[in-house]
């Protein structure tokens, strides 16, 4: 018995330890969504304490134009009982949001029964800003390459009324 005592000890703070150095915000969470475990980047992201963080609804955290859509993602994802991904802006602990990336992976008891998620998440605010420049850069090179086209078409428009007034000339 202590010695089983011991083995399930020593297997929690393998995984505590293992969670806690992860640079990726990590959570356990119950079935009503809120959080039973947390790591440290998720307390690091929030700046707020364990505790405090495992009653904070995360949706709360929720960029205003993202809100209804992740709800609705996550509800559907719920409600399916199987991995679901959700990526949205969220709020971070100096007001600022940043762009997280977030697979969630149901839990279940050996009778079937839904006990909550475990999930990880990422933050790729710098893909996005990537992704956004990228796609600012394409847009001006259409344009540029749009004016060119326009400006060659007038060119060849002007040159061959040239060439009929030097014909009738």
């Amino acid at each position: 018995r202590d010695r089983a005592l011991f083995l399930i000890t020593e297997s929690e703070a393998r995984f505590r330890d293992l969670a806690n150095t992860a640079p990726a915000l990590m959570w356990i969470s119950a079935p009503d969504s809120k959080r039973a475990f947390v790591n440290e980047a998720y307390m690091t992201f929030t700046g707020l304490s364990r505790e405090a963080d495992e009653a904070l609804d995360w949706r709360d955290m929720l960029h205003p134009d993202d809100d209804k859509r992740i709800r609705i993602e996550e509800s559907i994802g719920a409600d399916m009982g199987r991995v679901f991904i959700l990526e949205a802006r969220y709020r971070r602990a100096d007001g600022a949001y940043r762009w997280l990336h977030s697979i969630s992976q149901p839990r279940y008891t050996e009778i079937g029964e839904l006990t909550g998620y475990v999930g990880i998440a990422f933050d790729v605010s710098d893909a996005k800003k990537a992704e956004q420049d990228l796609q600012h850069i394409n847009d001006l090179l259409r344009e540029r390459v749009e004016a060119a086209i326009a400006e060659r078409d007038q060119v060849q428009a002007a040159l061959a009324q040239s060439q009929k007034m030097e014909a009738l000339g």
